[in-house]
């Protein structure tokens, strides 16, 4: 598959986005990764990727930086596959967790979308490296519990801070074949 495509781009900046759509698309797809996994291997940042994805306020977006339109071109399928097992430094995720505990969300609140491996950084501090994989999953659940605005009124998609326990998890119906996948990648975003 190809990397570093050049489509559409415009001297003001921006890049046409239905072909970066169906790049995006693509990757999700044939990785089996979800979209914000995506969007963090790939370097974007979670809005520019669901605004490409899913439009904004219920349309298509037409154009998207050039800097988000190189960062998914320069993303490809092998690159995604190689995330489980290319070795990348642990700082950057460690201080990610850190901060997350500092806002006051616990290992057990975010055991719903990290696994104990990608937890269990904050407590290894020898651990110098982590995997491409492993950074993404940690990137992607702070930026997704950092970003969430304050609702005022209503239930909060996630436990609040001060809550002694996780918000339960919808369990996988007996009948369904297809691996449960944790609660912030259902989030009503597909690809």
């Amino acid at each position: 598959m190809t990397s570093n495509i050049e489509w559409g781009h415009n001297p003001d900046g921006r890049a046409e986005a239905p072909l970066y759509r169906a790049w995006a698309k693509m990757l999700v797809r044939v990785s089996g990764l979800p979209w914000r996994i995506v969007a963090a291997l790939a370097g974007i940042s979670p809005t520019s990727m669901h605004q490409l994805l899913f439009g904004h306020n219920g349309r298509p977006v037409a154009w998207i930086g050039s800097d988000d339109a190189r960062a998914l071109g320069a993303t490809n399928i092998d690159d995604l596959a190689s995330a489980a097992t290319d070795r990348i430094p642990a700082r950057e995720s460690r201080e990610l967790l850190i901060a997350l505990h500092t806002l006051g969300w616990t290992n057990a609140h975010l055991s719903r979308w990290l696994t104990s491996s990608d937890l269990g950084l904050t407590t290894t501090p020898k651990a110098l490296y982590v995997t491409r994989l492993s950074a993404a999953r940690i990137q992607a659940t702070y930026d997704l519990l950092v970003s969430q605005p304050v609702r005022r009124c209503g239930h909060p998609r996630t436990p609040p801070v001060s809550s002694p326990t996780p918000a339960v998890l919808p369990q996988p119906r007996p009948n369904n074949t297809e691996p449960f996948q944790p609660a912030l990648f259902e989030l009503a975003d597909c690809a």
